[in-house]
């Protein structure tokens, strides 16, 4: 074992943990998802024995030993639709949880919401069990545009899903958006986040359409029934997403994200500081710092694959052992994401090493095409570095 892995356990820094529990169920696949979900009626759905096999998976856990006495500052449940489950599995998995693990008094729990599968009612009772963030997948209040994406609801249903959550007393309610869709003009995009606006969310995410692979958006572009936008005009609609919330009061703190002061996401902020997480249900990923076997970290996956999960199969695939020199380029790629940049110190007393000393003539380049600014014990992306962010990600790929 090399003296670099060893300064790094001794000197790294005691962040925050999370955990991520994923939702493998939806009731209609999206157009352009490639989240791992299975298409299921609310009538359908087998809520015990899911509820059952993961309160199982949480306490046979093989790496609980890892977090120590570390708090868990947030709890993320994603998909899939998580909207899709009563609000007694959130109980039953909150109270699993915390009879686990030391849980910090002020956790964020955070729930993704499809606002065709709620009501007031639902909201209520979920604040109850413990559920203290909504993130609510508006995608857009243009219905031809939804139509598109292949979402299951509507403009009004998504309105009336944000009354709701206001309503049943959600004050940290954040609001998601995609832009750069085939067919949007500018004017939409901007009579979405004025609509948005209007119920003053505390958050809102707003993300460039990316085209996957093996998705039915990418088979209609392929086959020319949709064109995709232009880049000149997806570079102007990401340029008014920023002017716009920023002057309604939602400041940008990651590329895509937008919040009032102290509503940021805990959660996304621990990826993007480079924390570590753990992930149950089918499709979930977990990440740990380590240096046994000589590498630096552990990324696993359950395996996705619902119906093993529900007989209590665990899984793991796609078990990945990290070095040293990926972690840095991760932590660069991720760190770079915020507005906040690269904490210099924090580089220092996880790898043992400066920035300057790995990324050098990196960072001398960035500064050179003023993609990137030095202040403060920082490194940050500049506005112009925030349009070209992927030319700077690529730049601290290690070499092979």
């Amino acid at each position: 074992m090399s003296p670099e892995f060893d300064c790094a356990t001794i000197g790294q820094i005691k962040a925050m943990i999370s955990i991520y529990i994923h939702i493998p169920f939806c009731i209609k696949k999206c157009d352009y998802c490639d989240f791992y979900s299975v298409p299921m009626s609310k009538e359908e759905l087998p809520v015990a024995r899911f509820t059952s096999s993961l309160l199982c998976q949480i306490s046979a856990s093989r790496v609980l030993g890892a977090f120590g006495d570390r708090e868990i500052k947030s709890i993320y449940f994603g998909g899939g639709t998580p909207s899709l489950l009563p609000a007694g599995f959130f109980g039953k998995v909150l109270e699993a949880i915390d009879g686990q693990f030391r849980v910090a008094d002020d956790v964020e729990i955070s729930c993704e919401v499809n606002p065709k599968t709620t009501d007031a009612m639902w909201f209520r009772e979920v604040m109850e069990a413990g559920v203290n963030r909504i993130s609510i997948g508006v995608q857009s209040f243009d219905d031809e545009l939804l139509m598109l994406l292949g979402r299951a609801h509507s403009s009004c249903d998504a309105m009336a899903c944000i009354s709701q959550a206001i309503d049943a007393g959600f004050e940290n309610t954040g609001l998601d958006f995609i832009y750069a869709i085939p067919n949007e003009g500018i004017d939409v995009l901007e009579r979405d986040l004025r609509k948005a606006m209007s119920f003053q969310p505390r958050h809102i995410s707003a993300y460039a359409l990316t085209v996957e692979n093996d998705t039915a958006i990418k088979k209609r572009i392929d086959c020319k029934e949709l064109c995709p936008i232009s880049e000149e005009a997806a570079l102007q609609q990401s340029r008014l997403v920023p002017e716009m919330l920023g002057s309604l009061g939602l400041e940008r703190y990651e590329i895509s994200n937008f919040a009032k002061a102290g509503f940021e996401s805990i959660h996304n902020l621990n990826y993007w500081r480079y924390g570590e997480y753990l992930g149950f249900g089918p499709g979930a990923v977990s990440f740990l710092m380590n240096d046994s076997e000589g590498f630096f970290a552990r990324r696993w996956k359950t395996k996705a694959k619902a119906h093993a999960f529900l007989e209590g199969v665990f899984d793991i695939s796609e078990d990945d052992r990290i070095d040293v020199k990926t972690a840095m380029f991760e932590f660069c790629f991720m760190g770079l994401r915020t507005v906040e940049g690269l904490d210099l110190k924090r580089f220092r007393r996880l790898f043992c090493k400066d920035l300057e000393d790995v990324y050098g003539k990196v960072i001398e380049e960035l500064r050179r095409e003023s993609l990137i600014s030095t202040a403060a014990g920082r490194v940050k992306l500049t506005d112009r570095g925030f349009e070209l962010s992927n030319l700077a990600f690529e730049m601290f790929v290690p070499n092979s």
